[in-house]
């Protein structure tokens, strides 16, 4: 992962295009139009995470992200849409991370022409090979195809796709339904809205590396969520608290190219804190300057559901853990500053293991669920969230992914066989009914001289070349 996702300036306020015609006028948003679709817009995504507690203590954290994408027919000019969901369930207890991915059937046939489209890409192995993958019809797992054409609802706001829906109905509930039958897993649950929504960015507009990137942000915060989670057998009523929010950019009238570069790479982090106040910072980065900073917005939300626009923050990672399925490097836990505002908080992941693979952000990213504690206006605060780190892919070639992998290998390798090792390091290591008592601390050198060293230097002088 770059470095440069924790270097930001101290001033980040985004420079922004006028507004196009079919983004909300100043005030307040009207639910009753800007919920629905967006029929121009290139792309649009309606989001939600909530973090729910059953009735016996256990502890949930979902999230979902529901696609829809503009295509554009080259021989008529004429618009349809392409479709996907993704969602996950972290299981808290259980250390256990259910994700789920479908993707439009319209996918693969799109995906050659992007790869055809960008001779920087047609010559890696893995675009070549993911190539011969959509030649055949397929996406690589573990995306799935949607097995029908998504429904839109134009009356009543409702997404429907295959078993994955997000609706509202006339007493302005939001119902959200996600089912993974293959895993068994399935959600069912009710948000309430408790505050008005609130613009993101300036005044609802967060600008992109291009004119083209620029998205207009709303989100409400705050929600009531019950419903009933399902593993397997068993199933949990939950109740909690909920985040919804909804992107949505240009149409693509107004704009010179109507497909997005995906240049982009970002942090984003969400809040809601146990005093009632939420929280949400982004952060963008310009990959095609070597992921150099390109300004980000931080927002406070009082308990009044009242806005305070933030220019003054830092959003740094601290502690990193590295995929074993990607051996991409992601953050595990940042320091969040607003001095302006003595806001100081430190966030921590829930647990590492909440990578969310998907040829939709090659090859993942991570969202994950999170806990905040520290100082907020001087005052002791903690409280939950979400995390995403998305576009930060280092290991695009075959030499850099393997140097990825021989990195990982050598950390896993050091912490297996140390070569000072504890007392229980060393009795892991020989594994010894007798008890580590029963050994000398001359055993010890020589277990380490005649095992742990040899194997070592092998792997070491592999580091050091």
């Amino acid at each position: 992962m770059k470095n440069e996702m924790s270097l930001q300036p101290q001033n980040s306020k985004v420079i922004l295009n006028p507004y196009p015609s079919t983004w909300p006028a100043d005030g307040p948003i009207d639910l009753k139009i800007h919920d629905f679709p967006h029929n121009k817009s290139i792309i649009e995504w309606w989001y939600q995470n909530c973090h729910l507690s059953s009735k016996d203590g256990r502890k949930f954290s979902v999230f979902a992200s529901f696609f829809r994408m503009s295509l554009k027919d080259e021989r008529t000019g004429d618009l349809t849409y392409a479709h996907s969901v993704i969602w996950s369930l972290s299981d808290k207890d259980a250390r256990k991370y259910y994700s789920d991915s479908l993707v439009d059937q319209s996918m693969p046939a799109e995906s050659i022409k992007v790869i055809n489209k960008k001779e920087d890409l047609i010559h890696k192995p893995f675009y070549r090979a993911l190539k011969e993958l959509y030649e055949k019809g397929n996406v690589p797992l573990p995306d799935r195809l949607l097995k029908k054409p998504a429904t839109i609802g134009v009356e009543e706001f409702s997404l429907e796709y295959d078993e994955n829906s997000f609706k509202k109905d006339k007493d302005d509930t939001y119902h959200l339904r996600l089912n993974n039958s293959l895993k068994e897993v399935e959600c069912k649950l009710q948000f309430i809205p408790l505050i008005k929504p609130i613009k993101h960015g300036e005044d609802g507009c967060i600008a992109g590396i291009s004119k083209s990137e620029d998205m207009f942000y709303y989100f409400i915060p705050k929600c009531g969520v019950t419903g009933e989670i399902r593993i397997g057998n068993e199933i949990y009523e939950v109740e909690g608290s909920g985040w919804y929010d909804h992107e949505f950019s240009k149409p693509g009238d107004e704009i010179k190219a109507l497909e997005f570069k995906q240049d982009m790479a970002w942090n984003w982090v969400s809040l809601q804190l146990d005093n009632e106040f939420q929280l949400s910072v982004y952060d963008l980065f310009d990959n095609t300057k070597n992921g150099e900073y390109d300004g980000g917005t931080a927002v406070i939300i009082n308990k009044d559901g009242k806005r305070i626009s933030i220019d003054n923050y830092s959003f740094s990672p601290k502690d990193y853990w590295t995929s074993t399925k990607t051996f991409v490097s992601y953050p595990i836990s940042w320091n969040l500053e607003m001095p302006d505002y003595n806001v100081s908080l430190t966030i921590t992941a829930d647990f590492p293991e909440q990578e969310f693979i998907t040829a939709l952000s090659l090859p993942a990213i991570w969202e994950g669920c999170v806990h905040a504690s520290g100082n907020f206006m001087h005052t002791q605060v903690k409280g939950l969230g979400y995390v995403e780190i998305a576009g930060f892919n280092a290991n695009e070639t075959i030499e850099s992914f393997l140097k990825a992998v021989g990195k990982t290998t050598q950390k896993t390798v050091e912490n297996l066989l140390p070569l000072v090792p504890t007392d229980d390091e060393f009795y892991k290591l020989v594994n010894s009914p007798l008890g580590v008592n029963f050994f000398s601390q001359a055993d010890k050198e020589q277990y380490v001289a005649s095992v742990v060293k040899p194997v070592r230097e092998i792997v070491d002088r592999n580091k050091k070349s």
